[in-house]
């Protein structure tokens, strides 16, 4: 995915496109909608971290649908005006306990 050219895009703009981009994602796919219901819109969709290093951008995402198991990657790489969305579906979980 190109950015038509905005060279240094701010944080504002940023959000937009990754919520986008996860929307448009999730929309496009027909089993994922089937499964967890309707379409989805950008408030379906939460920021549970960002960051942002010299002219790069990255985030991590969730929809908020009950028993939701992905979660996305959008990234954007300031030296080449591209952003790439990455997403992910938990397998498992496992406890690692801690022995003092």
């Amino acid at each position: 995915m190109s950015v038509n050219n905005y060279a240094l895009i701010g944080e504002k703009e940023f959000r937009k496109l990754a919520k986008t981009a996860v929307m448009n994602y999730w929309n496009d796919n027909k089993e994922l909608c089937r499964r967890f219901g309707d379409i989805i819109g950008p408030d379906d969709i939460c920021i549970v971290w960002q960051v942002k290093v010299i002219e790069n951008f990255k985030a991590l995402l969730i929809v908020n649908r009950q028993d939701n198991r992905m979660y996305f990657e959008f990234t954007y790489h300031g030296n080449n005006d591209r952003c790439y969305l990455d997403c992910y579906k938990k397998h498992d979980q496992v406890v690692i306990d801690i022995q003092d």
